[in-house]
């Protein structure tokens, strides 16, 4: 029940499992009704072809749009107060006046921006990112296996599918017409959500009578025509429906009678919402259809941003990058990092036979806008399980590349290889790498959780230790430590796309074990820090930004966040589990990183240890999670990543003593 069990993930062959496998030995031919998150299409993948399993998905939490708190909030109603006296100030024949006015303001605002360690060049800058974070889609708390959305978390959920769903474009010209401001647009279509549920309880019968009755509550939306208004209707109808139909519950029972299943769609709820009705057996798509052409464009778009974003800050391009491709990912995406890597490489995926035939095609250096860039491409075990046709795909293309006969200057792929050549490493035309067969990750994440490691040097090498293997077309996967470690030290721009609305980088162990692990390996191979950045394309407009400034959001809007805090402990025990994750998932990133700010810290210690509401409703929900978060703290300490005050360290071992106390008379 729920994702992820053990047995898929034990040592042995990848599917076909023979008798020295140990999930064999586990499950041997009995079936396995397994309960699955319907955004985890790779794992449960995996589950399918390790542990003979029958999956019934279940959809994730509600969402909300992030409100803004504490300082955050403060900092709004500031600029707010700035705008409101700067229009008064136009008018005003005082300059004198119009100056103080302006200038204790500004120094407010700067100052309070300071205290969180928030990068801007002037107001707007300012509070374009106060924007990003209250428009950030957050999730609130668990889901309930069974239960249905409420009415106002149905709303949430349609307005967030229509404002940011690229799986709609018929819509697209249609939601266009509801208003030319964003915040105008967002509102009415809210409005225009509400108004069908209130039409819908009047008239429950039929979609015809919703539509008939429509125009009359959309005076105030915006000039949209009857057939438009239909056609909305009707996709939030069906919609409705196919979320109303969910049969999480009664379908494990008809999988135990032994009934059949319906197969259905995995994905991200937001960005395809396909995905419902729930309780269904989920499946991804043909690995042959990568990189979709959404995901190519996108893909690029995200490419030539970091290359830009790059030259901007250094003069030059770069001429090795480093991304992180997950099966999480491409499920969800249809390939956007695989399209990132071609455009990074200069080819383009061309289907001229057949949608399920790619035929890589070279795209001429005339025609593109920077040199062809050396790529290094790491994976996780479940990639190479799950798509050993899109690492053919990428090996092809860095061939292709690098035999094409062009200056070195122009193409880094090939510079880099003769490079490796002359270093006399392993496998120099290697550039996919990851863990061995029948490994899926490194050990990072069960060294963090545990705090076993003396130095950070530690971390570093378990990853490339781990990391090292070449995947290479035509040839067995072997270890190549020093191909790997030589090309890691080379890595200009290291990026990972961040690609659900559930996840953001704070909330999943892997994102430090991945990123965090090859940015600590640069940076103890080479002595400096390392550029990483997060390509966020879990919303229609894709926003690329430094790793810092990726987990000052994710803090921000979650961890940190008493909205999030107390959504998640509404659920008992598991609730309170998930809330401590998140807390050493931000240890995690310290470590492998160094990019989480004091005040991070801080807040942290405010919220969960000051903030006596959420203190004891921690407690009581889950006093073993309290504990561990205090551990993570004064680990944090201990390491020098925060910077504590005696008092809040003699407070944190004081209480970590009395919840210590209480466990050991009832245990």
């Amino acid at each position: 029940i729920g994702t992820h069990g053990t047995e898929e993930f034990l040592p042995g062959k990848e599917c076909a499992g023979g008798i020295d496998d140990y999930n064999i030995n586990l499950i041997g031919n009995l079936p396995n009704v397994y309960y699955y998150h319907v955004t985890n299409t790779s794992e449960s993948a995996i589950a399918k072809r390790r542990a003979n399993s029958l999956i019934i998905n279940h959809a994730g939490p509600s969402f909300k749009n992030t409100e803004l708190y504490e300082e955050i909030e403060q900092l709004e109603l500031l600029i707010e107060e700035y705008h409101s006296k700067r229009e008064l100030d136009i008018s005003s024949s005082n300059e004198n006046l119009q100056s103080e006015r302006f200038i204790d303001l500004k120094e407010e605002i700067d100052e309070l921006a300071k205290k969180l360690e928030l990068e801007y060049e002037n107001i707007t800058e300012l509070e374009d990112l106060l924007y990003r974070y209250k428009t950030s889609i957050i999730p609130m708390g668990l889901h309930v296996l069974g239960e249905s959305y409420t009415k106002e978390e149905k709303i949430d959920l349609l307005e967030m599918i229509l404002l940011n769903s690229g799986e709609i474009p018929q819509l697209e010209p249609i939601l266009e017409q509801f208003g030319s401001k964003i915040d105008e647009k967002n509102e009415n279509i809210r409005l225009f959500i509400e108004r069908f549920f209130e039409l819908q309880e009047k008239f429950p019968k039929t979609e015809d009578d919703i539509i008939e009755n429509f125009q009359e509550y959309i005076t105030n939306i915006g000039d949209i025509s009857d057939e438009n208004v239909e056609k909305i209707c009707n996709w939030i109808f069906n919609l409705n429906f196919q979320i109303d139909n969910s049969n999480e519950m009664e379908n494990i029972i008809h999988a135990i009678e032994g009934g059949y299943i319906t197969p259905g769609l995995g994905g991200d709820p937001i960005r395809s919402p396909h995905i419902f009705p729930t309780g269904r057996n989920s499946f991804g798509f043909d690995p042959r259809l990568i990189p979709n052409s959404t995901a190519y464009r996108r893909g690029s778009q995200i490419a030539e941003s970091l290359i830009e974003e790059y030259k901007d800050k250094k003069g030059n391009y770069p001429e090795t990058v480093s991304v992180v491709l997950w099966a999480f990912e491409t499920m969800k995406t249809g390939g956007e990092t695989i399209g990132q890597i071609f455009s990074y490489l200069g080819v383009r995926a061309v289907k001229n036979k057949s949608i399920w035939t790619t035929e890589l095609e070279v795209i001429p250096l005339e025609d593109m806008t920077h040199p062809r860039i050396n790529v290094i491409t790491t994976i996780g075990g479940i990639f190479r399980d799950t798509f050993p046709y899109i690492l053919e795909l990428i090996n092809k293309a860095i061939e292709l590349v690098s035999n094409l006969d062009e200056p070195i200057d122009k193409n880094y792929i090939k510079k880099s290889v003769i490079e490796l050549q002359s270093e006399d490493v392993e496998n120099p035309n290697a550039r996919i790498f990851g863990p061995p067969p029948g490994k899926y990750n490194t050990n990072l994440t069960d060294i963090i959780s545990a705090g076993e490691w003396g130095i950070e040097k530690e971390l570093a090498s378990d990853y490339l230790n781990n990391m090292c293997f070449a995947y290479m077309k035509n040839q067995k996967v072997r270890r190549s430590f020093n191909t790997f470690s030589k090309s890691v030290g080379k890595i200009n721009l290291m990026s990972q796309i961040r690609d659900s609305s559930e996840y953001h980088i704070t909330d999943l162990d892997h994102y430090y074990e991945f990123t965090g692990g090859l940015a600590r390996s640069y940076e103890e191979l080479t002595g400096e820090n390392a550029n990483v950045y997060i390509a966020d394309s879990s919303t229609r407009e894709i926003n690329v930004d430094t790793l810092e400034n990726s987990i000052k959001e994710g803090t921000i809007t979650r961890t940190l966040n008493p909205q999030w805090i107390k959504g998640l402990l509404k659920h008992k025990y598991h609730g309170g589990q998930k809330v401590a994750e998140r807390v050493e998932n931000v240890l995690g990133l310290a470590a492998t990183t160094h990019k989480v700010d004091n005040w991070i810290w801080n807040k942290a210690y405010y919220q969960y240890i000051e903030n006596e509401e959420i203190r004891n409703a921690l407690k009581e929900n889950n006093r073993f999670a309290m504990l561990d978060i205090i551990k993570n703290m004064l680990q944090a300490e201990r390491r020098g990543y925060w910077k504590a005050k005696e008092e809040q360290i003699k407070e944190l071992k004081q209480l970590y003593l009395e919840i210590e106390s209480w466990v050991e008379t009832r245990y």
